[in-house]
């Protein structure tokens, strides 16, 4: 799936008043809308960095199993697999870290 710079507007903002008006009519402040946003950003790359790790351990488990039934090819697709989920948990890890700087900077 491919994003576009341009997924979601989220608001028109007025300017003057600081305030945005949605797609279907509800006013915010501008700065609340975006506090929200910027949050419920942090809890998809939270919940996204909680999955990775999960899918990560299970698949070494299995690994681990497959070892000892003698499945070779089996457990090393599933330690490749664990290997990729753990380089995409530093990726977001490292997102949710600069992410963190910056709110403290």
């Amino acid at each position: 799936m491919a994003w576009a710079g341009n997924y979601l507007d989220p608001c028109l903002a007025d300017g003057a008043s600081g305030r945005c008006t949605c797609r279907i009519g509800d006013t915010f402040e501008a700065l609340r809308l975006w506090v929200e946003h910027c949050d419920a950003r942090n809890a998809a790359l939270i919940h996204a960095a909680t999955a990775l790790a999960e899918n990560a351990a299970v698949a070494r488990k299995l690994a681990g199993w497959a070892r000892q039934r003698g499945d070779h090819r089996l457990t090393t697709r599933l330690a490749e697999e664990a290997a990729t989920e753990d380089g995409h948990f530093d990726q977001i890890a490292a997102m949710l870290e600069v992410l963190e700087d910056g709110a403290e900077g």
